[in-house]
């Protein structure tokens, strides 16, 4: 039989590689990488078909026809689109994800150190800076930069003029801007750094980072962040509303006075803790309301805790567990899958519990009032109020219903699980 080449399939797999870092990573061009390393892709092709040409005849196989076939000539003509678009003259190899793996060049390091005075100033914008911000509202009246950045280039003459204009401070009126330069390729593979801001505490911020940790503190304004990869955000002490946006890992707000808006993809652990207003977070599957947090809202991939909130509280995913306890006024839960654990304190908030499947495990306190109905399609109701709650049971489905003196009511609905009444 005829061997057929995997050459192919091989250089497919790294086209669909290569798309796909294009797709989830935001600084990622795939025309860049053409440019810059079309002459490689071309030598790893004719390696690979030589390789395989040598392997079939070590072993007195037939040898594949045409081992490299049309895809050498795909990634010549991209190539080349991509080095013409691009106008770069030098064979590089950078970074290709945050944190930095680069082949060729050398780290640089530079102290950074630039401030202005904002009399006037209502507003400040951080914007581009590429790397950890850490920004502290104080009594001074001028806004303060330092840190260091870090410049990989080819020699110190590029790593120099690639660092000349990578932190500006400029004054538009009533604004003052920290804006960051996106590097030049013919000057630096890459730009990052930690840099510590201190601004007045009563003008409003705005940080838009591409990638970085970022935390605020000490704040008597607004606060806008928008973040594109970001493995922490942290944000405390600001008095006034604060509104998240964008994607990254872990999220910590705490001591906000305003109201708090989060909306993207956090892959991470959300915590939010003594949130004087209200609270909603929103992404493609998840959104949750609630209407102050004098304690604690922890949110993950998989399980939301709340404890000591304020409602009305609302919430609604696809799949997680939740747990609550000591939530007032109302609970609403609408989950596709989770198992559901309310520890209910006195009076008793309004409850309605829904998960299509899992366990609703509700704790009552003793000399609660409530009026109660539970159902479940398939599974059983566990009662520890004995008559004041009659259950019925048909086929697999079970259900409760009944009254303890004049109390809000409370349903509790789950098409496949076990509902448990106890209590406490």
């Amino acid at each position: 039989m005829r061997q057929r080449s995997v050459t192919g399939p091989l250089i497919l797999i790294g086209v669909g590689v290569v798309l796909l870092l294009h797709e989830f990573t935001p600084d990622f061009s795939v025309f860049r990488l053409l440019g810059e390393y079309w002459p490689f892709a071309v030598i790893l092709a004719g390696l690979l078909g030589l390789a395989e040409v040598l392997f079939h005849a070590s072993r007195g196989n037939p040898i594949p026809p045409r081992p490299i076939s049309g895809w050498v000539w795909i990634f010549v003509v991209f190539g080349a689109m991509g080095a013409w678009g691009y106008h770069h003259g030098k064979v590089q190899i950078g970074q290709f994800e945050s944190g930095g793996v680069s082949i060729l060049g050398t780290s640089y390091d530079y102290g950074v150190n630039a401030e202005t005075p904002t009399d006037g100033v209502s507003l400040v914008v951080i914007e581009n800076l590429r790397g950890n911000v850490s920004l502290q509202g104080t009594d001074d009246r001028k806004v303060l930069v330092t840190g260091h950045r870090t410049v990989r280039a080819y020699n110190k003459k590029d790593a120099d003029r690639a660092n000349a204009g990578t932190v500006k401070l400029e004054r538009h009126g009533e604004t003052v801007i920290v804006h960051g330069e996106t590097p030049d390729a013919q000057q630096a593979l890459d730009v990052s750094g930690d840099l510590e801001i201190q601004v007045p505490r009563g003008v409003n911020v705005e940080v838009s980072n591409s990638r970085g940790d970022i935390r605020l503190s000490d704040l008597s304004k607004d606060v806008k962040v928008d973040t594109k990869r970001s493995s922490l955000v942290r944000i405390s002490n600001v008095k006034g509303k604060l509104s998240l946006n964008g994607s990254g890992e872990d999220v910590q707000l705490e001591t906000i006075g305003g109201p708090v808006n989060v909306n993207g993809k956090y892959a991470g652990t959300l915590e939010f803790r003594s949130l004087a207003q209200s609270l909603h977070f929103q992404s493609d599957v998840t959104d949750m309301r609630v209407e102050a947090v004098p304690g604690s809202v922890t949110l993950d991939l998989s399980d939301l805790r709340m404890k000591n909130v304020t409602g009305p509280v609302r919430f609604t995913t696809k799949s997680r567990d939740v747990q609550i306890e000591e939530a007032t006024n109302s609970v609403e839960l609408d989950l596709e899958r989770g198992d559901i654990e309310i520890e209910g304190g006195k009076p008793l908030p309004k409850m309605d519990i829904h998960t299509r499947r899992g366990n609703i495990d509700l704790s009552i306190p003793e000399t609660a009032a409530f009026d109660l109905k539970a159902n479940t399609e398939q599974g059983e109701v566990e009662n520890d109020f004995g008559n004041a709650l009659t259950i019925a049971t048909v086929g697999r489905a079970s259900s409760a219903k009944g009254s303890v003196g004049k109390g809000p009511g409370v349903q509790l609905v789950t098409g496949r699980g076990t509902v448990s009444i106890k209590k406490k």
